[in-house]
């Protein structure tokens, strides 16, 4: 994203080139989050790589990254959230 272009702009490109719409963008997080929400309760527990199958459309991968929360809690959760979300 250059400077001139704002955010819309930049969103609405890069949904372009990745052939998806903002509505199937929506569906697809929606349908994401039922899944995570349903292993969580401990329903249908998805694994790992069918849950990235289901976000790869989105370009979004999720990791599992230990945190070590004897040190640095806040660091840990910053370095696993960037490290968690690939683009």
């Amino acid at each position: 994203m250059d400077k001139k272009e704002d955010l819309g702009d930049y969103l609405t490109r890069e949904l372009n080139a990745r052939n998806l719409t903002i509505q199937g963008l929506a569906a697809q997080a929606e349908m994401t989050y039922e899944v995570v929400r349903s292993a969580v309760r401990g329903q249908a527990a998805p694994s790992w790589e069918n849950v990235n199958r289901m976000l790869r459309p989105l370009g979004v991968r999720l990791a599992i990254v230990p945190l070590d929360s004897a040190t640095q809690p806040v660091e840990a959760t910053e370095r696993a959230t960037s490290s968690a979300v690939t683009h």
